[in-house]
């Protein structure tokens, strides 16, 4: 099976294990599990005027996959712009607040991930009393030494658990059979 029809039957069951996402015209809100919502949010000013070069290899119904991520981020929003190790476009985003968001992409099922995509971005880079403020259903906490964040729903059951370590990032989605790791590119 080629690579471009695998990728299309991963990103569709993700899609299919995914919820909803509700958007007026000044906000998204992302169902990250059922009764788990996070509304995407502007960029901290700590972030402001980053710009990151990444690749995230993804691991979702048994098949892995690797993506090249720039990502940039200013204080009108985030672009991330992902490229295939084969330097085929994946997709492009664009989240600004109080705008549609934006996406471009060749394979369709980007369209549906693309809250997904920037959700689970914030779930890594936003600080959590930030992240705690815009989710419903769930708190996040994060341990310092070492360095874990842990999603959890009202009962304590854990949802996501994301581990940072000196060059590596891992974010595992524990219900929804996906996960994902980042790498920072020089």
């Amino acid at each position: 099976m080629s690579w471009k029809l695998t990728l299309v039957t991963v990103l569709s069951c993700l899609v299919t294990l995914s919820c909803s996402v509700t958007n007026r015209d000044d906000e998204y809100r992302v169902d990250l599990e059922q009764g788990i919502e996070l509304t995407l949010t502007p960029p901290p000013e700590a972030l402001i005027n980053r710009s990151l070069s990444q690749l995230f290899s993804v691991t979702a119904q048994g098949k892995r996959f690797e993506f090249i991520v720039q990502t940039e981020i200013s204080s009108k929003g985030i672009v991330m712009v992902a490229l295939t190790p084969d330097s085929l476009p994946a997709f492009e985003i664009e989240f600004t607040q109080g705008q549609p968001l934006q996406v471009r992409s060749y394979i369709q099922q980007w369209q549906q991930l693309a809250p997904y995509i920037l959700a689970d971005f914030q779930l890594v880079y936003w600080p959590v009393d930030r992240l705690n403020n815009n989710l419903t259903g769930s708190r996040m906490s994060q341990q310092v030494s070492p360095q874990v964040r842990i999603l959890e729903d009202v009962s304590k059951k854990i949802i996501v658990k994301i581990e940072v370590n000196s060059d590596t990032i891992r974010f595992q989605h524990m219900n929804k059979n996906y996960s994902f790791s980042i790498e920072e590119l020089e």
